[in-house]
């Protein structure tokens, strides 16, 4: 059975138990497995392909299995490539090997630079210059903000940014998509965290009504209480143009 089938055939919530084993720090990161999960399946699959992806146990430890074939391949080949599971191998478990290695540049089908954490900005050697990528980043897609308005992250003590997108093939769905992947598997504690900023973004052609900025900006509220919170609205041509981006920085 070729990749695509298995994704579409197991829920993710199946994979859960087996992610958690991979990595400590996959636990924080559930959300972010949860929406590539669900980009998968709505891609589909490109022939050729080449090769099979396989998984099988490590030799060294038997709780440990290994998917070959799919790190650092688009995402679309690796969904029509044959899946061959080792005996003894449980379906979820492959899977789980597998969204792991997909994921290792990133949580989106395009990716290429980014790792699997959302990282803190902390290393004093290179801080500065993330800061000012951050800023830029976070202009480019609103008229609400100048670079002025986020000069003071550069004196923050700590700074951590997190992405949400809305993985759903119903874009009037998109902002309940959001929320209860928040709920279920949005695991950080921000309470250390004084201030945040949340951008709101759609595409050009499928703008977030009243209600809908509404309804994410009380999410976020609530997920963040008693913080100083300001959203900003703003464009971004995204992978499905009904999407929803959110991009927050959380700071103190």
């Amino acid at each position: 059975m070729i990749l695509k089938y298995h994704i579409i055939s197991t829920p993710f919530e199946a994979l859960v138990p087996e992610l958690v084993k991979l990595d400590f720090p996959v636990r924080g990161n559930l959300y972010a497995y949860k929406e590539a999960y669900d980009s998968l399946c709505r891609i589909s699959p490109a022939w050729p392909r080449e090769g099979n992806i396989s998984v099988t146990k490590a030799k060294d430890e038997t709780e440990i299995v290994r998917a070959d074939n799919c790190i650092g391949e688009s995402w679309k080949h690796c969904l029509a490539k044959e899946v061959i599971i080792e005996e003894g191998i449980s379906e979820a478990k492959a899977l789980a090997a597998i969204l792991w290695e997909l994921t290792f540049h990133g949580f989106d089908a395009s990716s290429n630079e980014r790792t699997r954490l959302n990282p803190c900005l902390q290393k004093a050697e290179d801080r500065r210059w993330r800061i000012e990528k951050t800023i830029c980043n976070i202009i480019s897609f609103t008229d609400n903000l100048s670079h002025g308005d986020l000069e003071y992250l550069f004196g923050t003590n700590a700074i951590c940014d997190f992405e949400f997108f809305s993985r759903t093939a119903d874009a009037s769905s998109r902002v309940a998509y959001i929320k209860d992947n928040i709920s279920k598997y949005f695991y950080r504690d921000l309470s250390y965290y004084s201030r945040a900023e949340v951008l709101l973004c759609s595409s050009e052609g499928y703008p977030l009504s009243r209600s809908e900025m509404n309804a994410l900006k009380e999410l976020f509220s609530q997920l963040l209480p008693s913080k100083s919170i300001r959203f900003s609205i703003g464009r971004k041509d995204l992978e499905e143009p009904e999407d929803i981006w959110v991009f927050m920085i959380v700071v103190t």
